[in-house]
């Protein structure tokens, strides 16, 4: 079956904005902790740079299955990346035995994990000599990423030494060469001083050209290139600098061409991006899914973030079906070892009932904070109760501001499971409530308070009643006392919110206590709601709008009686706001009709009937002064039929028929008027009675003629209209009526020119 995702503006934006956040925040690790460029810093530094301080810990069960993975031979090469990924994220001691064991003894996961240490630094003693042993390998991809490896271990002088003598000593120069790229990384003085030294003294083009490479990764001073002098001049001055001052400067450099390097890397990720939905775009439909497959499993992780992409901007434009063969793809590259492409394929599972417990497992275990951002917003729609119970936990485990905030965001979205699972919503509210009594409190975490405020009022919880009036009390930042309103709304304590802030001085406030109020209609508070309806006690137009939706909101609740509806009815008219009466006439009408429709009794029945056709004469009459005559032919039509049915009082009935026969006249209805008037004339020959009502018609006939010919301009064209249907009326009008009428419409004839 196919499933379309819904979701709105904020989420796309927000999951795509994650996306290329994490390929910045990669660029800036890069840029301010490592090389940038190099001739092994492709195959290599081009992994993220993971954060293992912002993390959910993996379980040791995890850990026990990756360890798994890694050690077994017959794992595939993306299975054994991701499983050191992991561990190397967690850093978990109990693991580094084993760890270092598969660096010593296991082919397929010594890659792997050497990898995986090259790019997430854990310079633990234990993995230092495994590696070194590594760097004499014959295989060059293992031998450059245990040098990577060694790379972070910085400011251990003990390792440098013995790099420098192996970039001296090797016969091999694929171990110098490796050797040279990670002395590079070390970013100390020392490590400078052994680069020149190799640069000037090795006797070897090839060498000498992976040490200023490695210089140029150290410094950021691309524009030196591999040219020897410009490094000695380089040199002459960096030499005299103290440590310390060496490493500030190189700090302080780095950071001065980061923003054009940032400019070219985005202009370059636009042109992927760009490039990869237009090739994707222009392919018949039948080959996309194979297309977008290509993507998925490139060999760049840009790519393979661009196909995530891609499936997720095709679901959310409603064409799933196209990508449906993609979709298990998807899931697998959700434990990728980039973090970009993690947070891709995360947001292009959204609200998938099919990958609920992929993404349920990769919260598990993930690191980097936009891909955990990714996650909540994709298994939010889902309402998953182990997806909720991780989500929770972030408040224990994670300090990041912006991570709590989107998990805040994620229970207020869970409110409804989580009403169906006591534990789980108790446990929330004690994950919630210490963040108001202490770090929200820190200047700048105002957003944080109002995101706790807004998912603690989502679980409805009367305990909290007194926290909330509490929390929206002036003391407090203007955002949080609106959620802390809106909270006691939510609780129903209208009387709370009308007694103490529906008077407030900002503005702000009021509106969220009207707002409030319109979560349950109180009559008691019906004078004060409507009070901010009009300009005169309300000041602020946004307030006065909501204070009328929420007026005509309680209108046509059934916790309001009838009485109190023509109550605020007639409070409307009193303020002279025609149109806002006619509203609540026309509500409490429907009202009426609702109890016609539904009533089991006759009595109810009949008093609804008699209620309805005393309204539809007062908004009759409304709609006349608001000039909406058709609108009003409607009303008396219905109103004078019930008390034709119902023995209704002659006079009553005689200005009920005048009064529709001028509503049909000022809205044109000329046959209809003439019918009316027709009948009226054969009711009083048959009843003497009748012929005041004859006689009032009459006369509507000819002050309607009167007033088009002497209209500003004359309103010739209703006129001929006008005559063209009376000149089909037989019998004409009686007393004389008839005569006046044809001398308006000779005079009505000469200023036509006939």
């Amino acid at each position: 079956m196919r499933r379309r995702i819904m979701m709105d503006a904020r989420s796309t934006t927000t999951m795509v904005a994650s996306t290329r956040r994490a390929m910045r925040a990669r660029r800036w690790a890069i840029i301010m902790g490592g090389p940038l460029l190099g001739a092994f810093g492709a195959g290599i530094v081009s992994q993220p740079m993971a954060r293992a301080d912002t993390t959910l810990v993996a379980t040791s069960q995890q850990s026990d299955a990756d360890l798994s993975v890694l050690a077994d031979p017959n794992a595939t090469p993306e299975a054994r990346d991701n499983a050191a990924r992991k561990l190397v994220i967690a850093r978990n001691d109990s693991n580094l035995a084993s760890l270092a064991d598969i660096l010593r003894a296991n082919r397929g996961g010594q890659l792997a994990l050497a990898r995986a240490l090259a790019t997430t630094p854990w310079p633990d003693p234990q993995f230092i000599d495994p590696l070194f042993s590594l760097l004499t390998s014959h295989e060059r991809d293992v031998t450059r990423a245990a040098a990577a490896a060694l790379g972070q271990y910085k400011g251990d002088n003990t390792v440098l030494t013995r790099l420098r003598e192996l970039a001296s000593a090797s016969p091999s120069d694929d171990t110098r060469l490796a050797v040279i790229h990670a002395i590079g990384m070390f970013d100390q003085k020392s490590a400078a001083a052994m680069l020149m030294d190799i640069l000037q003294h090795s006797g070897s083009q090839t060498i000498e050209n992976a040490a200023a490479d490695a210089l140029v990764g150290m410094t950021g001073y691309s524009e030196n290139g591999r040219n020897a002098q410009r490094w000695q001049q380089w040199w002459s001055t960096a030499q005299k600098e103290s440590d310390v001052d060496f490493v500030l400067d190189l700090v302080r450099h780095r950071a001065a061409v980061y923003s054009q390097r940032v400019i070219q890397y985005e202009q370059l990720q636009g042109a992927v991006e760009k490039l990869c939905q237009d090739v994707f775009d222009q392919a018949p439909k039948e080959k996309r899914a194979d297309l977008v497959l290509r993507f998925l499993r490139s060999q760049s992780p840009e790519i393979r973030a661009q196909g995530a992409m891609i499936v997720y901007r095709t679901r959310a434009n409603g064409e799933g079906a196209v990508v449906a063969d993609d979709m298990k793809e998807v899931r697998r590259v959700l434990g990728d070892s980039d973090t970009t492409v993690r947070a891709a394929a995360a947001a292009a599972l959204y609200n998938d009932a099919d990958s609920t417990q992929q993404l349920v497992n990769q919260l598990k275990v993930e690191t980097s904070e936009e891909v955990i951002i990714s996650l909540i917003h994709s298994l939010g729609p889902l309402q998953n109760v182990d997806a909720t119970a991780l989500i929770i936990r972030i408040f224990y485990t994670n300090p990041s501001q912006r991570l709590q905030i989107e998990a805040a965001a994620a229970i207020q979205l869970a409110a409804g499971l989580l009403d169906k699972h006591a534990d789980l919503k108790a446990h929330a509210e004690q994950a919630l409530m210490p963040l108001l009594e202490d770090r929200t409190r820190q200047p700048g975490a105002t957003a944080l308070r109002v995101a706790v405020v807004a998912a603690l009022g989502s679980l409805r919880d009367n305990t909290l009643l007194t926290s909330f009036r509490d929390l929206a009390k002036a003391s407090e930042p203007p955002a949080v006392r609106v959620e802390a309103i809106r909270a006691l709304g939510v609780l129903q304590a209208q009387d709370l919110v009308a007694t103490y802030f529906l008077a407030d001085a900002e503005p702000a406030i009021r509106l969220a206590a009207v707002q409030a109020m319109g979560m349950r209609p109180t009559p008691t508070f019906l004078d004060p709601l409507t009070d901010h309806v009009f300009e005169s006690n309300e000041v602020d137009a946004a307030v006065r709008a909501e204070a009328w939706r929420v007026l005509q909101q309680w209108l046509a609740s059934p916790e309001l009686k009838d009485d109190e509806v023509l109550h605020a009815a007639a409070n409307l008219q009193k303020q002279n706001d025609g149109e806002k009466y006619e509203s609540a006439l026309i509500i409490y009408c429907d009202r009426q009709r609702a109890i016609i429709k539904t009533a089991s009794a006759g009595p109810e029945r009949e008093q609804a009937q008699h209620a309805l056709a005393v309204q539809q004469v007062n908004l009759g009459d409304q709609e006349i002064t608001l000039k909406k005559p058709a609108l009003a032919t409607t009303q008396y039509q219905a109103a004078l039929e019930y008390w034709k049915a119902n023995g209704g009082d002659i006079a009553n009935i005689q200005t009920l028929t005048d009064s529709l026969s001028r509503s049909l006249l000022q809205s044109h209805q000329w046959d209809k008027a003439i019918a009316l008037a027709t009948d009226a004339m054969k009711q009083a020959e048959n009843d003497p009675t009748q012929g005041p009502t004859e006689q009032l018609i009459s006369a509507n006939f000819l002050k309607a003629a009167q007033e088009m010919l002497t209209a500003e301009p004359p309103e010739l064209d209703n006129l001929a209209a006008f005559f063209a249907a009376y000149d089909k009326m037989n019998p004409k009008l009686p007393g004389g009526y008839d005569d006046k009428l044809n001398r308006i419409h000779q005079d009505f004839l000469n200023k036509r020119g006939h």
